[in-house]
């Protein structure tokens, strides 16, 4: 999983094998081993909602299994989904989620007329 942040956006890229597992039941992991020895840890799975829990070393987002799974029937596109997570206290944190174009187009969509491998 790749994890991209800047200012209220966070990107969460994932690779084809890594949203199987997620569309299968199981949660995706990306961990940071940091020079001090802590870890930074973000966390995907499936849920009824979007959701955000989050602890100083371990951030949990829970996306909509209903989505993910129409999200699948679309791939390999370049369009990714989009939430937004609120909060009264700070400002909206926006989510984007998608599944890497390349990996998907190479996965789903192999070239017509190559050979097998023997």
């Amino acid at each position: 999983m790749r994890v991209q942040m800047q200012d209220q956006h966070l990107r969460l890229r994932l690779q084809e094998d890594e949203f199987r597992q997620l569309l299968e039941g199981g949660t995706v992991e990306n961990r940071t081993h940091l020079p001090d020895g802590q870890q930074a840890v973000q966390q995907v799975h499936l849920a009824d909602a979007v959701a955000w829990d989050a602890e100083p070393s371990l951030w949990r987002v829970a996306l909509p299994a209903a989505e993910l799974r129409a999200y699948a029937g679309r791939l390999p596109t370049r369009d990714g989904l989009h939430f937004t997570l609120s909060s009264m206290d700070v400002p909206d944190l926006q989510l984007q989620f998608d599944v890497d174009v390349r990996d998907s187009t190479r996965t789903r969509m192999p070239r017509h007329g190559q050979r097998e491998a023997r």
